[in-house]
């Protein structure tokens, strides 16, 4: 579970939590998050909760930045509990998504300080079918390619 130490303003990632996700995941990761329900003198209980992205490409060419309202917040005595199911934008990229936490009652906001976690590229299958063994040999001429989408898309040439 990550945890907010509010004196600090940190978003504490749990050694076991690696990664945000892969490059296109939607709604299969959610990440746990808890903190103490008081600042100072402040109860943060009945403030809404906020939590700020942005999605950085490795190399810093795009980027696309977003908001996520948790709809779980539960208050337990000292506590607020809340999740974040990581959606598509927070994973658009490959490179990291940086976030912080925006709890506010309207007149008063409360903010951490950011954090990333890496978005990994996508798995892409082996061209033919070689053996672990075995080295596979592609001219460029036996290619072909395009862009949809904004990514690159190789494919052999038929015929």
């Amino acid at each position: 579970m990550i945890t907010i130490d509010n004196d600090l303003r940190t978003i504490n990632i749990p050694s076991d939590t690696k990664l945000l996700g892969v490059v296109g995941d939607k709604g299969v990761n959610r990440l746990e998050i808890e903190m103490p329900a008081y600042y100072r003198d402040i109860d943060l209980s009945s403030y809404s909760v906020k939590i700020k992205y942005i999605n950085i490409e490795r190399g810093g060419l795009r980027h696309i930045e977003g908001e996520y309202i948790p709809i779980d917040k539960v208050v337990a005595t000292d506590l607020i509990n809340f999740s974040w199911l990581i959606e598509k934008d927070a994973c658009k990229y490959q490179g990291v998504t940086e976030f912080s936490i925006c709890l506010s009652d309207g007149e008063k906001d409360f903010n951490t300080r950011w954090v990333a976690l890496p978005v990994l590229r996508q798995q892409l299958p082996p061209i033919g079918r070689a053996k672990d063994n075995e080295n596979l040999e592609l001219s460029a001429k036996e290619l072909s390619f395009t862009v949809e989408n904004e990514n690159l898309i190789v494919k052999r040439k038929e015929g």
